[in-house]
Protein backbone atom coordinates (compact mmCIF):
# COMPACT_ATOMS: atom_id res chain seq x y z
CA UNK A 1 0.00 0.00 0.00
CA UNK A 2 3.03 2.25 0.73
CA UNK A 3 3.88 2.16 -2.88
CA UNK A 4 0.11 3.25 -3.98
CA UNK A 5 0.36 6.88 -4.55
CA UNK A 6 -3.04 7.65 -2.78
CA UNK A 7 -2.64 5.65 -0.24
CA UNK A 8 -2.41 8.61 2.16
CA UNK A 9 -3.95 11.92 2.15
CA UNK A 10 -2.62 14.92 3.84
CA UNK A 11 -5.13 17.10 6.47
CA UNK A 12 -4.31 19.46 8.79
CA UNK A 13 -4.33 18.57 12.26
CA UNK A 14 -4.22 21.53 14.46
CA UNK A 15 -1.71 23.46 12.60
CA UNK A 16 0.78 20.44 11.46
CA UNK A 17 0.35 18.14 8.76
CA UNK A 18 -0.37 14.43 9.31
CA UNK A 19 -1.22 11.65 7.30
CA UNK A 20 -4.56 9.21 7.11
CA UNK A 21 -4.84 6.13 5.52
CA UNK A 22 -7.49 5.60 2.74
CA UNK A 23 -9.34 2.26 3.24
CA UNK A 24 -10.25 1.39 -0.39
CA UNK A 25 -13.16 -0.99 -0.60
CA UNK A 26 -14.67 -3.74 -3.94
CA UNK A 27 -17.95 -4.40 -3.24
CA UNK A 28 -19.99 -7.12 -4.97
CA UNK A 29 -23.57 -7.65 -4.74
CA UNK A 30 -25.93 -8.94 -7.60
CA UNK A 31 -28.78 -6.59 -6.63
CA UNK A 32 -27.70 -2.52 -7.16
CA UNK A 33 -30.73 -1.76 -3.88
CA UNK A 34 -27.95 -4.24 -1.87
CA UNK A 35 -24.75 -2.38 -3.72
CA UNK A 36 -26.03 0.68 -2.71
CA UNK A 37 -26.68 0.03 0.82
CA UNK A 38 -23.91 -1.40 1.04
CA UNK A 39 -21.79 2.07 -0.49
CA UNK A 40 -23.52 3.83 1.92
CA UNK A 41 -22.54 1.51 4.89
CA UNK A 42 -18.81 1.92 3.79
CA UNK A 43 -19.04 5.72 3.25
CA UNK A 44 -20.58 6.27 7.09
CA UNK A 45 -17.23 3.62 7.77
CA UNK A 46 -14.92 6.10 6.02
CA UNK A 47 -13.93 3.53 3.21
CA UNK A 48 -13.45 4.44 0.03
CA UNK A 49 -15.34 2.25 -2.77
CA UNK A 50 -13.03 2.26 -5.48
CA UNK A 51 -15.52 -0.58 -7.32
CA UNK A 52 -19.13 -1.66 -7.15
CA UNK A 53 -19.91 -4.78 -8.95
CA UNK A 54 -22.63 -7.47 -9.72
CA UNK A 55 -20.29 -10.42 -10.81
CA UNK A 56 -17.77 -12.67 -9.80
CA UNK A 57 -15.59 -12.30 -12.81
CA UNK A 58 -15.37 -8.16 -12.28
CA UNK A 59 -15.22 -8.50 -8.83
CA UNK A 60 -11.86 -10.79 -8.78
CA UNK A 61 -10.59 -8.94 -11.81
CA UNK A 62 -10.93 -5.71 -9.40
CA UNK A 63 -9.23 -7.53 -6.60
CA UNK A 64 -6.36 -7.88 -8.34
CA UNK A 65 -6.00 -4.87 -10.32
CA UNK A 66 -6.33 -2.13 -7.30
CA UNK A 67 -5.85 -4.44 -4.09
CA UNK A 68 -8.79 -2.85 -1.65
CA UNK A 69 -7.92 -3.25 1.93
CA UNK A 70 -11.56 -4.47 2.28
CA UNK A 71 -14.21 -6.61 -0.24
CA UNK A 72 -17.94 -6.70 0.99
CA UNK A 73 -19.33 -9.74 -0.81
CA UNK A 74 -22.66 -11.35 -1.51
CA UNK A 75 -22.48 -14.59 -2.29
CA UNK A 76 -24.95 -14.74 -4.49
CA UNK A 77 -23.95 -13.52 -7.88
CA UNK A 78 -25.44 -13.70 -11.03
CA UNK A 79 -22.06 -15.61 -12.96
CA UNK A 80 -21.06 -17.60 -10.11
CA UNK A 81 -21.17 -17.61 -5.94
CA UNK A 82 -19.20 -15.47 -3.51
CA UNK A 83 -17.20 -18.76 -2.82
CA UNK A 84 -15.80 -18.65 -6.38
CA UNK A 85 -14.29 -15.63 -5.57
CA UNK A 86 -12.84 -16.49 -2.75
CA UNK A 87 -11.71 -19.28 -4.19
CA UNK A 88 -9.79 -17.82 -7.46
CA UNK A 89 -8.11 -15.30 -5.23
CA UNK A 90 -4.81 -16.15 -3.77
CA UNK A 91 -3.22 -14.38 -0.60
CA UNK A 92 -1.95 -11.80 -2.28
CA UNK A 93 -5.22 -10.68 -4.24
CA UNK A 94 -7.54 -11.88 -1.64
CA UNK A 95 -8.06 -8.37 1.05
CA UNK A 96 -7.12 -8.42 4.73
CA UNK A 97 -10.60 -7.99 5.35
CA UNK A 98 -13.44 -9.87 3.75
CA UNK A 99 -16.85 -9.43 4.83
CA UNK A 100 -19.66 -11.66 3.50
CA UNK A 101 -23.27 -10.73 3.34
CA UNK A 102 -25.61 -13.49 2.75
CA UNK A 103 -28.99 -15.04 2.84
CA UNK A 104 -27.34 -18.43 3.79
CA UNK A 105 -27.53 -19.30 7.22
CA UNK A 106 -26.69 -23.00 7.65
CA UNK A 107 -23.41 -23.26 9.54
CA UNK A 108 -21.76 -25.15 6.73
CA UNK A 109 -21.74 -22.35 4.88
CA UNK A 110 -20.94 -19.53 7.46
CA UNK A 111 -17.30 -21.89 8.05
CA UNK A 112 -17.01 -22.46 4.44
CA UNK A 113 -16.67 -18.70 3.79
CA UNK A 114 -14.59 -18.47 7.09
CA UNK A 115 -12.12 -20.76 5.85
CA UNK A 116 -11.76 -19.35 2.50
CA UNK A 117 -10.73 -15.87 4.08
CA UNK A 118 -13.94 -14.43 5.48
CA UNK A 119 -13.40 -12.08 8.35
CA UNK A 120 -17.11 -11.44 8.93
CA UNK A 121 -20.38 -13.29 8.34
CA UNK A 122 -23.55 -11.74 8.55
CA UNK A 123 -27.08 -12.11 7.29
CA UNK A 124 -28.21 -9.33 4.82
CA UNK A 125 -31.50 -9.28 6.57
CA UNK A 126 -30.35 -8.37 10.11
CA UNK A 127 -26.38 -7.24 9.11
CA UNK A 128 -27.54 -4.32 6.48
CA UNK A 129 -28.37 -2.57 9.42
CA UNK A 130 -25.51 -2.37 11.38
CA UNK A 131 -23.11 -2.72 8.57
CA UNK A 132 -20.92 0.41 9.07
CA UNK A 133 -19.98 -0.23 12.17
CA UNK A 134 -19.25 -4.04 11.19
CA UNK A 135 -17.03 -2.71 8.71
CA UNK A 136 -15.10 -0.97 11.22
CA UNK A 137 -15.00 -4.19 13.27
CA UNK A 138 -13.65 -6.44 10.40
CA UNK A 139 -11.50 -3.57 9.53
CA UNK A 140 -10.03 -3.48 13.04
CA UNK A 141 -8.73 -7.33 12.43
CA UNK A 142 -12.01 -8.77 14.49
CA UNK A 143 -14.08 -11.76 13.55
CA UNK A 144 -17.56 -10.73 13.07
CA UNK A 145 -20.47 -13.11 12.91
CA UNK A 146 -24.17 -12.84 13.10
CA UNK A 147 -25.17 -13.66 16.48
CA UNK A 148 -27.79 -15.89 15.12
CA UNK A 149 -25.29 -18.03 13.09
CA UNK A 150 -22.45 -18.85 15.72
CA UNK A 151 -24.03 -21.48 17.40
CA UNK A 152 -24.61 -23.42 13.88
CA UNK A 153 -21.03 -22.33 12.95
CA UNK A 154 -19.48 -23.76 15.93
CA UNK A 155 -21.01 -26.84 15.47
CA UNK A 156 -20.63 -27.22 12.27
CA UNK A 157 -16.91 -26.90 12.95
CA UNK A 158 -17.41 -29.50 15.39
CA UNK A 159 -18.02 -31.94 12.31
CA UNK A 160 -15.52 -30.71 10.21
CA UNK A 161 -12.74 -31.58 13.48
CA UNK A 162 -14.76 -35.03 14.37
CA UNK A 163 -14.34 -36.08 10.33
CA UNK A 164 -10.97 -35.02 10.56
CA UNK A 165 -10.26 -36.96 13.60
CA UNK A 166 -11.91 -39.96 12.05
CA UNK A 167 -9.99 -39.70 8.91
CA UNK A 168 -6.86 -39.02 10.71
CA UNK A 169 -7.29 -42.65 12.70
Amino acid sequence: MAGRPDAHLPIRLSGSLAFMKVVRAVVAAEHPVVRSVIDLACQEAGVTVVANLETALATIEACRSSRPDLLVLDLELPDADGFQVLSDLDDADRPAAVLVLSDHTAGDTVLRALRLGARGYVRKAEGLRGLAWTIRRVLAGERVIAPSLEQDAVLALGRFAKRAREGAE
